[in-house]
C-alpha cells in the first residue's frame, strides 16, 4: 500500500516557500511586501519605489528615487526593429500576445543575454 499524498484544493494550507520579501496573510486578505501593505504601495507609492523597496529592502528618499529612475530609464530603450515588429503584429492579437512577442525580440539586443 503507498501513502498518497492529501489532496487540497488551491493553495490552502501549503507553504510554497519562505521569503524576506513578501508575506502573504491569509487571515487578514493581506500581501505584505517587506512590511508595507501592497494595496498601500499601490495606491500611494510609484512603481520605481516599490521596485526600490523590493530590491534593496527600503523605501528610497528622494535622492535615491531620482538615482533608481535615472538607472531604470537607462534600460528601457527599446530597439526600432523590436518597435517594427510590434507594429507588424495584426491589430487582433491580445496585448499580453504582443507583449510577449515584443519582450522575446528584446533578448536579441541584451549585451548580458548569457548572464
Amino acid at each position: 500500500m503507498t501513502d498518497k499524498p492529501n489532496y487540497q484544493p488551491g493553495l490552502e494550507g501549503i507553504i510554497a516557500g519562505e521569503s524576506a520579501i513578501c508575506k502573504v496573510r491569509a487571515d487578514v486578505d493581506k500581501l505584505i511586501y517587506r512590511g508595507y501593505d501592497t494595496s498601500v504601495l499601490a495606491l500611494e507609492a510609484e512603481f520605481e519605489e516599490t521596485a526600490h523597496l523590493l530590491i534593496e529592502g527600503r523605501l528610497p528618499n528622494k535622492v535615491e528615487l531620482s538615482a533608481f529612475k535615472k538607472e531604470l530609464n537607462t534600460h528601457r530603450i527599446i530597439e526600432k526593429p523590436t518597435i517594427e515588429l510590434i507594429r507588424a503584429l495584426p491589430n487582433t492579437m491580445h496585448p499580453m500576445d504582443v507583449l510577449r512577442c515584443g519582450v522575446s525580440a528584446c533578448a536579441g539586443w541584451d549585451p548580458d543575454v548569457g548572464d
